[in-house]
């Protein structure tokens, strides 16, 4: 089984353990609004989730007036104001972690959210405390870079062989497969379950209590049908 086999388990944040969408949401829209720009739909912003935000967003409103330096601030204020006003955790997501961490597991955050941000939301929903490290862009580089989890493997004197990374979007697999560890997809995050399997994580699985049961080499998917 994969819980006996590994050792490390490197999560993503938004979308594989906290559903902080409608947060992310207002807080960007009231920035751009603030700046004259048009507020975007529900489907563009689920896209902006998981990269690092400045490239698609300035892609995504495709104006040359827009300055993403000038828009970071704004929004980090609005967020960090109201980041767990409707965030939540996803269901069991304390008692799957409490019994990692039981199991002496090591656990670690690895996120594109600013660290402080992410530091402040995990404090605030009771799980900083199963977490040995949570790493944003402004500790090493940003996901999908390898570097974060090379360190981290150096630092703690880690065995890369069982080590996981488990994240809801195409950044969390390519970080996963750019640091040779291997890759667990969750499907009720921010991507679909068919955008997700074009990446060929190791596994894929749909609850992530569904952790408990996935064997060696195989996905819950292969196990099922």
């Amino acid at each position: 089984m994969i819980i006996n086999e590994k050792e490390t388990f490197f999560f993503d944040l938004d979308g594989t353990l906290i559903d902080s969408f409608h947060d992310v949401k207002n807080a960007i829209n009231k920035a751009l609004v603030e700046l004259n720009f048009e507020p975007l739909e529900t489907i563009a912003i689920k896209t902006l989730i998981g990269p690092n935000l400045g490239d698609p967003l300035t892609k995504l409103i495709n104006n040359p007036k827009f300055n993403f330096k000038e828009f970071e601030p704004i929004f980090s204020h609005h967020y960090t104001q109201k980041n767990t006003n409707k965030t939540s955790l996803y269901p069991n997501i304390e008692n799957i972690l409490k019994t990692l961490a039981n199991k002496k597991k090591n656990l670690f955050i690895l996120t594109n959210k600013p660290a402080y941000q992410a530091i402040q939301i995990c404090k605030q929903l009771h799980i900083s405390q199963y977490m040995l490290e949570i790493i944003g862009p402004d500790t090493y580089e940003p996901k999908p870079s390898p570097k974060a989890i090379n360190n981290i493997i150096q630092n703690y004197n880690l065995n890369r062989d069982t080590c996981v990374m488990i994240g809801d979007t195409e950044i969390d697999i390519q970080t996963a497969k750019a640091a040779n560890i291997t890759s667990i997809a969750v499907t009720y995050g921010y991507r679909s379950k068919e955008e997700l399997s074009a990446l060929n994580p190791d596994y894929t699985i749909d609850k992530l209590n569904e952790l408990f049961l996935l064997k060696t080499h195989k996905s819950l998917n292969s196990m099922t049908n």
